[in-house]
């Protein structure tokens, strides 16, 4: 991937004048030399945040790409869309049945705690959100693409689940949602895509202010 350059612009350059004199003289060679304004040096905090924001479009542009057949015109699965989860060491898509395994296992760990109010970053095909939101009051997904979110909520409506919203939302949003308003809030495999540590630190400490005292 490439990073972002540093767009310093056009040097300027400024010629030093030569003082009114009786008769011409020749120019004081370093006086006559173009001098050149170096732009101010663009801070650690301006070249994170440009990095961070070409990271996460690079990935938004891939999931759209991923999901582009799996629009809500296209086959609905029943709860096991797996677009997009390839084996990283032989780059073949992932089996169905273990996929389906760590769906379940999954879903489960974060439903033994009973929530009512959830939030889940990055929904994807909704995977997971098929499995807890029916049994919650309030189920919240965010996701950066458009067409993963599309997806779920074909999904969503066909199966009448009315307290599910979605958004289209980054994980570095979350400071949008009110504090201590849900029971659990749920980064599952997104979390790799984070472009730091920091990033990630971040994410996880907004997540915990989001969450309630007893969640």
């Amino acid at each position: 991937m490439a990073w972002p350059k540093r767009n310093v612009g056009p040097a300027r350059s400024r010629c030093a004048s030569l003082p009114a004199m009786s008769r011409p003289e020749l120019p004081n060679p370093v006086l006559a030399q173009p001098h050149f304004t170096a732009p101010a040096p663009q801070s650690a905090d301006i070249l994170a945040a440009s990095a961070l924001d070409e990271r996460l479009a690079h990935w938004q542009e891939v999931f759209e790409r991923t999901y582009e057949h799996w629009t809500p015109e296209g086959p609905l699965e029943e709860d096991l869309n797996t677009a997009g989860w390839v084996d990283s060491v032989t780059a073949l898509p992932i089996a169905r049945e273990p996929m389906r395994s760590w769906a379940d296992a999954a879903a489960g760990r974060v439903l033994k705690s009973q929530p009512r109010r959830v939030l889940e970053v990055g929904v994807g095909t909704g995977m997971l959100l098929l499995r807890i939101a029916p049994q919650t009051s309030q189920y919240v997904g965010i996701d950066i693409s458009a067409r993963a979110l599309a997806y779920v909520q074909a999904l969503v409506t066909a199966r009448g689940l009315k307290n599910v919203a979605l958004l289209r939302r980054e994980a570095a949003e979350l400071e949008q949602f009110k504090d201590a308003a849900y029971d659990c809030v749920v980064l599952n495999s997104v979390v790799q895509y984070f472009p730091s540590e920091s990033h990630l630190r971040q994410v996880l400490l907004t997540a915990v202010a989001k969450t309630a005292a007893q969640g």
